[in-house]
């Protein structure tokens, strides 16, 4: 073969080669244009995302059971001590007490104990550990807390400033698989919570 011939032979095959090469260059773009768009169709929900959506469902379900007619975040800024108490008396009225006074009702929804109560003296003790332990706050971040305390086993709090966290001891009071540390993550602390409202059975 001339040297002429094998020139325009090498040249076909670079030209032929040149083509593959942006064809599968304009294949990548399309199957990255497809990656992005089945992106977008795709559920990225994880297990932290499928536990928050059953709380919400629990937490929703409470106020429906409880608050329905008895309370509204409207009127919640006037509730004086007369109001915390009636409520408190119709949690726990509503949890099967037959009684007809308020220390007996908290009395009767202590029995909802969590886990970090176990840890009451390492967080202050007294009503002191209401306030720096995390999962005692009745806010949405104490709700966090104590589904955190189902999945760790710890406690979490603070002490001079500084963030504590310590081993539960009360092993009892955490689920033992998924359900259950839902359960008692947000129904056993929302009855809690309503027992914390007005002081102790022995410090109405």
């Amino acid at each position: 073969m001339q040297s002429s011939q094998r020139d325009i032979l090498r040249q076909k095959i670079a030209d032929k080669i040149e083509a593959v090469d942006a064809k599968l260059a304009d294949n990548a773009l399309d199957i990255e244009r497809l990656e992005k768009e089945n992106e977008c169709l795709t559920n990225h929900a994880d297990g932290l995302d499928y536990v928050v959506a059953v709380i919400s469902g629990i937490l929703t379900g409470l106020i429906d059971s409880f608050w329905v007619g008895e309370f509204s975040f409207d009127r919640g800024g006037a509730w004086g001590k007369e109001k915390v108490e009636n409520f408190v008396q119709y949690v726990a009225k509503r949890q099967g007490y037959e009684g007809g006074n308020l220390a007996g009702a908290i009395r009767h929804l202590e029995k909802f104990e969590i886990p970090s109560d176990g840890n009451t003296h390492d967080f202050g003790g007294g009503t002191v550990h209401r306030l720096r332990d995390f999962a005692h706050h009745p806010t949405i971040g104490g709700l966090a807390f104590s589904m955190l305390t189902q999945f760790t086993g710890n406690a979490y709090g603070v002490e001079n400033g500084l963030l504590k966290i310590i081993t539960v001891k009360n092993k009892a009071l955490i689920g033992s698989d998924m359900p259950q540390k839902i359960v008692f993550g947000t129904t056993k602390w929302f009855f809690h919570m309503v027992s914390d409202m007005t002081g102790t059975s022995s410090n109405p």
